[in-house]
């Protein structure tokens, strides 16, 4: 059964114990009496209602559409005025609020002005469905065999209705469908006050340009780690990942740019808002000595019983059946062999893994857990809530773990890639030789009620050796800066392993895996290849969606970039072909209008070999 009744979906589906979270919003249209302009046009003939073109102004919210002799308006220049799913009626048209058409309908004259002196022969408050995230909710519940296609206006029909078939078909859209899935949503996106306020908000922003770097606006400070307010206090900007209030550079680190400032290009224009110049020299001062980041935005799925050896090798493309302590860094694909999700993996017993995860897409990821599980022999849990984690990262990060822990943290003791249980203070911490930043460190994880002490320990060792609170925006330069590709903006469903330079952890010989037969076909037959960029010139601060050039024609498009303060070169990823994917290959990006010289680099500029992770 599949449910595709837009407005009135929510009220149906909580029937079944299913919320999908949008409302209505009042949208109101009017259609003129005739318009003199328009007298040579016979209502009578079908082929007269359309002529001319709809026209749109996006800066007032505002459309025109022909209707023979008239001319219909419609108008979102007015409050959001939201309907409850539950409270809807049978139609979708509400009575018409006049006050709230006298500033549009002067608008709509200056802009069009045949339709001065005319009246309305209709006019009334129509019905448009708002998601909490403004996009598509679409695909298979946990509730077998009940689909949903909702929140779908008509600039997104024919993509839908093309999703859903093929999804219905063959097991998986044929497009990247994270951002539509009905299972994206997090407990708190499901709630009735935050759909009330992202809803109303979305109303309230459909036609603004919202820059790349922009936090979400609201709402906001309801969900945070416990290092909050000890980051607050060093003077932390904040962002929002996955609802979490998250540093993204800390304003007390300023003085950093007397080192480092001239390593920092500054920015202007499109590149320069919601950034500063303190996360490079945060970038800087991690290469040089340590940084200590905030990582709670990943999220811990377990997955315990007897099947769970069997479960993780079946969903993942790496050999899961490695000595405890491992840590893997594997992939999850689909059965064509798109790329479901990167991810590391942590074996802590016999028949019991950690699996780490951004949070923002983890109900997804658990809905394809489930999906696959066998019915008895494994236990799934989101064990999220219960842990916060820290990144300690740089040269100096074994000096100052060695001095908050007993345990032995020396290579030999703890190598790169392996995880133990230690001790920091009086909390147990699950650690992990990992590393986003491309440097010696550790992942640290401690339950929610342990975080604070376990950021006081590690601040008070580490201050004394010039340890730096570091934000998002410095591990996000950190890691393109590195040549680590990020899930959901380098690579996703549409992308395969071979393309995105990641064939190296797809396994065929340790038996079946979902994806593997697909995966064969395309091994060694790619027709375009995830290359890494550089560019001299600073003022292309390329953030992803960039067409790529050669020679005039369109080529590619960025798929992320940021400034690589240690190697003086702005670094970009992007999709070309196979035949460009050379290094050397001189191509352009296009950013804001501009074409900037680009050449394709060796994959990985820093620290090729990683010498400085496995030290």
């Amino acid at each position: 059964m599949v449910l595709c009744t837009n407005i009135w979906t929510p009220a149906l589906a909580e029937k079944v114990g299913i919320t999908i979270p949008l409302l209505s919003a009042e949208h109101q249209y009017v259609i003129s009496t005739p318009v003199k302009a328009l007298a040579h046009l016979d209502e009578s003939n079908k082929d007269h209602e359309v002529v001319y073109p709809t026209v749109r102004d996006l800066d007032m919210g505002m459309y025109w559409r022909h209707h023979w002799q008239k001319i219909g308006v419609g108008s979102y220049h007015h409050k959001p005025i939201m309907v409850q799913p539950r409270d809807l009626g049978k139609t979708a048209m509400h009575p018409f609020t006049e006050e709230d058409f006298a500033e549009p309908w002067q608008i709509a004259q200056d802009v069009m002005p045949a339709l001065s002196g005319v009246g309305f022969t209709k006019a009334f408050n129509g019905m448009f469905s708002f998601s909490v995230d403004g996009f598509p909710i679409i695909g298979p519940t946990p509730l077998k065999g009940f689909w949903v296609a909702a929140a779908v206006w008509l600039t997104h029909a024919g993509g839908v209705g093309k999703a859903m078939a093929e999804w219905l078909t063959y097991g998986e859209p044929g497009l990247d469908a994270r951002q539509l899935n009905v299972n994206r949503f997090l407990d708190y996106q499901l709630t009735d006050k935050f759909i009330q306020i992202a809803c109303t908000k979305n109303y309230a922003e459909v036609y603004d340009i919202i820059h790349p770097g922009q936090p979400p606006s609201r709402p906001r400070n309801f969900r945070s780690t416990p290092f909050y307010e000890r980051q607050k206090a060093l003077g932390a900007y904040f962002t929002s990942v996955a609802g979490i209030e998250l540093p993204y550079w800390y304003e007390g680190n300023v003085l950093l740019l007397d080192k480092h400032g001239a390593q920092v290009p500054d920015r202007t224009g499109w590149g320069a808002p919601y950034w500063s110049r303190i996360q490079g020299a945060e970038h800087i001062a991690t290469r040089e000595n340590v940084g200590v980041f905030d990582v709670s935005s990943l999220g811990i799925i377990e997955v315990e019983g007897p099947g769970a050896v069997a479960l993780m090798n079946k969903v993942c493309t790496q050999q899961m059946d490695v000595p405890l302590g491992t840590v893997v860094y594997t992939l999850m694909c689909t059965p064509k062999g798109g790329i479901k999700r990167d991810l590391t993996v942590a074996r802590l017993q016999e028949n019991r893994y950690w699996m780490f995860i951004g949070k923002a897409t983890l109900p997804q990821e658990l809905d394809w857990l489930r999906q696959h599980a066998p019915d008895n022999g494994v236990a799934i849990h989101d064990r999220s809530h219960h842990y916060a984690g820290l990144g300690l990262w740089g040269p100096r990060a074994r000096e100052v773990l060695a001095d908050v822990t007993p345990q032995d943290v020396a290579n030999e003791a703890f190598p790169y890639f392996t995880a133990q249980w230690i001790e920091v203070g009086m909390a147990k911490v699950y650690a992990m030789r990992v590393s986003y930043a491309g440097e010696l460190g550790w992942e640290l994880y401690t339950t929610l009620d342990f975080g604070a002490h376990v950021w006081d320990i590690l601040w008070e060792a580490g201050h004394v050796r010039g340890m730096t609170p570091c934000g998002a925006g410095a591990l996000r330069s950190l890691r393109v800066e590195k040549g680590y590709r990020l899930w959901g903006i380098d690579m996703h469903t549409e992308h395969d392993p071979f393309e995105a330079g990641l064939g190296w952890i797809v396994k065929f010989n340790k038996g079946d895996f979902i994806g593997r037969e697909a995966l064969r076909a395309k091994k060694g037959k790619n027709t375009r290849r995830l290359v890494t960029l550089t560019l001299d010139d600073p003022n292309a601060a390329l953030m992803g969606y960039e067409p790529v050039f050669h020679e005039g024609k369109r080529v590619g498009m960025v798929t992320s970039g940021n400034y690589g303060y240690c190697v003086g070169r702005y670094v970009a990823f992007a999709y070309v072909p196979v035949e460009l994917a050379a290094p050397g290959t001189a191509l352009e990006v296009d950013f804001v209008g501009v074409r900037y010289p680009a050449v394709v680099a060796t994959d990985v500029l820093f620290d090729p070999k990683n010498e400085r992770m496995k030290g």
